[in-house]
């Protein structure tokens, strides 16, 4: 009941490893459990990077947790 539901990505980084270029950038850009990256980077065969980056913005609370991030993504 209290265990968050990771399989959906599991799935997405089992294509990413078939699909991905060897060195690219894997970013997981949500809130997952305590060892989550990790093992994503094993899943990979540690041949792609792993980087965990929460988005967290308090609107109330902008001093204690950081400000609002824009995201701008561009495909290249």
């Amino acid at each position: 009941m209290f265990t968050p539901e990771i399989n959906g990505l599991l799935s997405l980084i089992n294509r990413i490893s078939s699909e991905a270029k060897s060195g690219a950038l894997v970013s997981i850009e949500s809130t997952v459990p305590k060892g989550t990256s990790r093992r994503i980077f094993n899943m990979l065969n540690r041949r792609l990077h792993v980087v965990h980056t929460p988005h967290r913005w308090y609107a109330l609370e902008e001093k204690e947790h950081g400000v609002n991030q824009l995201r701008n993504w561009r495909s290249m």
